[in-house]
């Protein structure tokens, strides 16, 4: 008779084989970017990132190394209050401390952030809806790896997918959850 062999995985040890593979399909989508071939702004229909975010970033990086937190700039059409856009993605923060003059290719790496956070938050919540671990884990990388958050990434819309997954998590907790079960 011959026996199978099946690959299993605890339950204790799934996030991080869901991190793992997200890194690794992470890497492979983002290579030329992440090894500094390509920087990830572009031009054409996704214009707005090199045209709108860039400069928008640059800005923002260079008032806060010279003045601290923004409160109004010039550089802003005949002058605007600029703090309360500073965190519109708080991703950003990791572009400002690197600097001006790195937000060129760092930009990649803050989107790869929001792709692995996403997709491990997802998981999480997959599981906290009782879903198996292999279930929980193709659906954290095929919300990961989604279109929206792809090819949304060079506009910064990674960021409100990211919010709602949160959302759905916390959603979980208060409605899934008896209230005699809830973590404390």
């Amino acid at each position: 008779m011959i026996k199978k062999e099946t690959f299993t995985v605890s339950d204790r040890h799934m996030p991080w084989v869901v991190l793992f593979l997200l890194s690794l399909i992470g890497f492979a989508v983002f290579k030329d970017y992440l090894l500094f071939q390509k920087v990830y702004f572009f031009k054409g229909v996704a214009s707005d990132s090199y045209n709108g975010i860039y400069p928008f970033l640059y800005n923002n990086a260079g008032y806060i190394a010279k003045n601290g937190l923004p409160k109004w700039s010039f550089y802003e059409g005949m002058g605007q209050n600029t703090f309360p856009f500073i965190l519109h993605d708080p991703f950003d923060i990791a572009l400002y401390i690197v600097g001006q003059k790195h937000i060129y290719f760092a930009m990649v790496y803050k989107e790869l952030a929001k792709v692995l956070f996403s997709g491990l938050i997802f998981y999480y919540y997959l599981r906290a809806v009782r879903l198996s671990a292999y279930a929980s884990l193709a659906g954290s990388l095929s919300y990961a790896f989604c279109g929206f958050m792809i090819i949304g990434g060079c506009w910064s819309w990674g960021h409100p997918a990211l919010r709602r997954v949160v959302a759905f998590r916390q959603a979980n907790k208060k409605i899934f959850i008896p209230s005699s079960k809830k973590p404390a």
